[in-house]
């Protein structure tokens, strides 16, 4: 029984020394956006209020500490605005606030006391605002006087009712709890409730405080049901900047496959003139794909294959040729020899027949028994290379091929007339890296249908080409079509992504920002397309997502 009394004795003693304070909870409403946030702590007061021209916060010290620092930025992007005057107005005081070093804060020393309205006039070149904050308060202390004397008194009652029923025996047990409650109500740590704050230990300084200093909350990333909770100058320190979202006229899109292909003045096929067998010249060996070459390079040599009666008919038109040159050059001879005596035109005449019989040795000799050498036409590097020695070729046989890098097109596919007209240009991109895109411009529409697809061919070129582009790659192509439409967009780098899902920060408050889980319609190069999580007119966080998406 004794033991019960005792060990009842001690959690009241423990209730009395450390009663809960428990204050009011001061965070925003979840429901709807308030235009003014106010959270007091045992050591200051912190005032928050968006305007259409500033957003301020007002942190005030305590009253022993009349210590006031404003953080001054601009309500759509977040950024601190410095070089503002700004003047305070509480009750019959007026007070301006001074510059700091840092961007965007403001430091100010104000007398405070119960029910106070103090008024805020904000001046920055040509535009002003004013703010106001009415009833304003500072947090009681939890170490009252009257406090004090109801903790002793609790433990003194408590005391002598157990030793009233105790035992004289037990006198030291007595003892020996009233000093563990003393030294309780002198050490532990009184806890108090807040308005969304950090919950990490606080101790005042009698010291006047810094502007950028005066709470160690201001260095911390809270989260919170209405949010994630960052002080302004925090804010400031990583450099979150915000964006309003708007609707803008984007133009519609429709996606559809695409296939590199080359460019007419950048492609060409080496074939040979006749039937012939490829050799391996020791002067002109076989390139290899990949391999440079240019204009009028060759690229190979093949020699022309005869049946035997072709090659004894070719024999005897050599043959003949040759006898006919042996007699025009005796008859020009003789014709030189009489000189004078011989008519000049017979002369001229004889020299033309054996130029003639020349001409037509070499064309039998060389298109006969000759190799064909086979020249590249353009500038280009061998993308393929379709034979190997020995091999026999026909006329109509691709013997090597050669592409201009540098020039390629896109050939995409539509299976509607009516999209086919209104596509005005794009984007492509490949599946292997789809955050980089390359803009193209429509060539042509191909006025028919294709007799083995049945699709609408679209030739499109792009603006660039670099290394990630290859022929016959197949591609992503985004065609932008003529009429526009509102759309709400963001850019790209608002966009936070993880196991769960796609997300963005809302700036709901001050020093609030709202994780968002969003719904993407489509990519618009460095924009997003939202189809759901977001209204327009609402701060989105451009800059900063990444390190909130840590907190969050």
């Amino acid at each position: 029984m004794f033991n019960k009394i005792l060990t009842y004795s001690f959690f009241l003693i423990c209730l009395s020394v450390n009663p809960p304070l428990v204050t009011a909870h001061t965070g925003e409403p979840h429901a709807s956006e308030p235009k003014e946030q106010t959270t007091q702590k045992p050591n200051g007061l912190r005032l928050q209020k968006t305007g259409e021209t500033f957003e301020i916060v007002v942190a005030m010290a305590s009253k022993k500490t009349p210590n006031t620092t404003i953080y001054l930025s601009d309500p759509d992007s977040n950024r601190p605005i410095s070089e503002a005057e700004i003047i305070l107005s509480l009750n019959s005081t007026t007070i301006k606030a001074e510059k700091t070093d840092k961007k965007g804060i403001y430091q100010a020393e104000i007398p405070l006391d119960s029910q106070q309205l103090l008024t805020l006039d904000i001046q920055k070149e040509e535009l002003k605002e004013k703010f106001t904050f009415e009833n304003i308060s500072m947090p009681p202390s939890p170490y009252s006087f009257w406090s004090w004397i109801f903790k002793l008194g609790t433990v003194l009652l408590v005391l002598g009712g157990v030793g009233f029923v105790a035992r004289k025996e037990i006198i030291s047990r007595l003892k020996a709890l009233f000093s563990v409650s003393v030294f309780l109500f002198f050490t532990m740590p009184h806890a108090i409730g807040h308005g969304d704050q950090d919950h990490s230990s606080e101790k005042e300084d009698s010291k006047k405080h810094a502007p950028h200093d005066e709470d160690k909350d201001q260095h911390v990333i809270a989260a919170s049901s209405g949010g994630i909770i960052v002080p302004k100058e925090l804010q400031f320190h990583l450099g979150i900047v915000t964006e309003k979202a708007s609707e803008k006229p984007i133009k519609g899109t429709i996606r559809l496959v695409g296939t590199v292909i080359s460019d007419p003045a950048g492609y060409a096929r080496l074939q040979a003139t006749q039937t012939a067998r490829v050799i391996n010249h020791p002067d002109y060996p076989l390139p290899l794909p990949g391999q440079a070459v240019k204009a009028g390079q060759v690229i190979l040599a093949v020699a022309p294959t005869l049946t035997t009666v072709e090659s004894t008919d070719q024999k005897n038109a050599l043959y003949k040729a040759e006898s006919e040159i042996t007699q025009r050059r005796k008859e020009v001879g003789r014709l030189e020899k009489l000189g004078q005596f011989a008519a000049k035109k017979d002369l001229e005449n004889a020299q033309s027949e054996l130029e003639r019989a020349l001409k037509q040795k070499d064309e039998i000799t060389n298109g006969t028994f000759k190799p064909e050498l086979l020249r590249s036409p353009i500038d280009g590097f061998i993308s393929d290379l379709h034979v190997r020695p020995g091999e026999i070729v026909t006329s109509d046989k691709t013997i090597a091929e050669v592409v201009d890098p540098n020039k390629l097109l896109v050939e995409a596919l539509v299976f509607d007339p009516d999209i086919a007209n209104q596509i005005n240009g794009g984007y492509i991109f490949s599946p292997l890296k789809p955050l980089k895109t390359i803009n193209v411009k429509i060539l042509g529409i191909s006025p028919k249908v294709d007799r083995e697809d049945q699709a609408i061919h679209i030739q499109l070129k792009p603006d660039t080409i670099d290394s990630d582009i290859k022929l016959d790659m197949t591609v992503e192509v985004v065609g932008e079509l003529k009429e526009t439409k509102p759309t709400l967009v963001i850019p790209q780098k608002a966009i936070a992504e993880d196991a769960v899902g796609t997300w963005i920060f809302v700036h709901t408050n001050p020093e609030t920002f709202e994780p968002r889980k969003i719904r993407i319609r489509r990519q618009l190069a460095d924009m997003v397309e939202i189809e759901e999580g977001l209204l327009p007119g609402e701060r989105v966080v451009i800059e900063g997502a990444y390190l909130l998406s840590q907190a969050k």
